[in-house]
């Protein structure tokens, strides 16, 4: 007899639209990418290639980089595009018989190599971000920099991923490995075009050519590509299918997390990454926060309990880490108590000039995952014992994390105190919660100190000789009015020496 709870659990599965991770994820992912400044973690990953005076590591190997790894890895999409185009001609051929089972494999490759191939360049041509090579803090001319995203050598390694989905179109019920030997074959090709990608990116990074962020976005980008082309080809009925997707109550709060976590924190990691230099022991302390903030993430979201509960935390949650992030990229805002004073005590004519087309789109844009979450994700039940368990594990490890890395934590919080102000959402309800109910409050009562019960005027007073007042008035200073900053007048002339 079958177990009923086995046949469950494979009928939920079944309900999963494969679209959801395979597309919508990343297709999300490169738009976020290509509308979110990465500036501090591309420098970051860019400074170790420069060698200063303008010139980068790379140009001085011209074999290894400009050779081999520019012009020779333009040939990989070349020869897997016109080796399908042989095999789909001789398909059609008496001597080709063999291979007519694969013509749509043979076509489905060639579409999407060129596909990726005319989408990259013309991404480029509408792109307004720079190259390395032409910002000022790497000896460039940022004059008419630009047509520098996505990264075209990257997307020469990554368009290959078309080569993997073809490979997963295909049946292997009568091999001997059976799908076994699939997804190994699966797993290795999909290996492979990673590491290629990132060669080839990282071989243009080295010659000033493209950041991090460029290389990562081509990814996503190409993946894209060559899974709308996938699903067109071999599984056209997923569009019109619910994109529902099952997934267990652990599972969906890890998601949850690194979404949260890795995402809609961008200003954190941006200072933080601003701060430190590219060394063994910074990038370990990166991880190391990387962790804690996920541990400590988990068990905030684990920690609700109820399905229902679970996801509205987190729809809750990312629609305030989405307006954080938002007003920290396009003013600078640090959510702290005095901006949230300012908020409730603002009026709504003062409130409607930040309301635009523009934050309405992209803070929706940024809650998407989270509504997507409420909406289509299926979280299945769970046990008393794997709550607690997962909740100890997250608590564990933070915990051990926190102690390895407890030095240099707390040294990166003392010398940047503003990085415990952009860790979202809990910079916006701490701030909250000490605006509306600590002293902060301006509605708050407070207690008036005497400090002289009986003032009494002194001998200056009795002066014959007039008072002298002395008023200093403060001005903002405008980074555009800065002699450091390029002025034509030296207005910081104390700073410069």
């Amino acid at each position: 007899m079958k177990d009923p709870q086995r046949i469950s659990e494979k009928t939920e599965a079944s309900e999963s639209n494969p679209i959801v991770w395979m597309l919508l994820v990343p297709a999300w992912i490169y738009i976020f990418i290509a509308l979110f400044r990465f500036g501090p973690i591309d420098q970051f990953f860019a400074f170790p290639f420069y060698e200063g005076a303008g010139k980068w590591y790379g140009e001085s190997n011209v074999l290894l980089f400009r050779t081999i790894l520019h012009k020779g890895g333009k040939i990989f999409p070349v020869i897997a595009g016109v080796g399908s185009l042989v095999l789909l001609l001789c398909s059609y051929l008496s001597l080709g018989k063999t291979l007519k089972p694969y013509r749509k494999q043979f076509t489905y490759v060639i579409v999407a190599i060129v596909t990726c191939a005319l989408s990259v360049v013309g991404a480029k041509a509408l792109s307004s971000s720079p190259c390395p090579w032409s910002l000022e803090i790497f000896g460039g001319n940022p004059e008419g920099a630009g047509r520098c995203f996505p990264a075209g050598q990257a997307s020469s390694g990554f368009a290959l991923f078309a080569l993997f989905f073809a490979f997963l179109s295909l049946k292997f019920s009568k091999s001997p490995l059976g799908s076994a030997g699939r997804s190994l074959a699966c797993g290795l090709i999909l290996g492979g075009v990673v590491v290629l990608g990132l060669i080839l990116g990282i071989g243009r990074q080295a010659q000033g050519a493209h950041f991090i962020s460029h290389t990562v976005a081509t990814m996503f980008f190409d993946w894209s590509i060559c899974a709308f082309l996938y699903f067109l080809f071999f599984q056209p009925r997923v569009f019109i299918k619910k994109p529902t997707v099952v997934l267990s109550a652990g599972s969906f709060a890890l998601a949850a997390v690194v979404y949260l976590a890795f995402f809609l924190n961008l200003p954190f990691f941006s200072k933080v990454f601003s701060a430190l230099h590219f060394s063994f022991q910074d990038l370990t302390l990166i991880f190391a926060l990387a962790v804690v903030l996920l541990c400590i993430m988990f068990i905030g979201v684990r920690i609700l309990y109820f399905r229902w509960i679970m996801k509205a935390g987190i729809l809750l949650f990312s629609l305030l880490a989405s307006g954080a992030l938002y007003f920290n990229y396009e003013f600078g805002t640090i959510i702290n108590t005095e901006m949230m004073n300012n908020a409730f005590a603002t009026d709504t004519a003062e409130a409607s000039e930040l309301i635009s087309f523009s934050s309405v789109a992209e803070i929706t844009f940024l809650t998407l995952p989270g509504l997507f979450a409420c909406l289509f994700i299926k979280v299945k039940r769970q046990s008393w014992l794997n709550w607690l368990g997962q909740i100890s594990l997250a608590l564990i490890v933070g915990l051990m994390m926190l102690y390895a890395n407890f030095q240099g934590i707390s040294s990166l919080i003392r010398t940047e105190p503003v990085t415990r102000n952009l860790i979202a959402p809990a910079n916006v309800l701490s701030s909250t919660y000490k605006a509306l109910v600590k002293e902060s409050s301006p509605s708050a009562p407070r207690v008036r100190e005497v400090i002289d019960p009986q003032p009494s005027l002194g001998e200056t007073h009795n002066s014959k000789k007039g008072m002298l007042f002395v008023v200093v008035v403060g001005e903002t200073v405008r980074l555009a009015n800065w002699g450091l900053a390029g002025y034509e007048r030296q207005t910081t002339p104390e700073l410069k020496a």
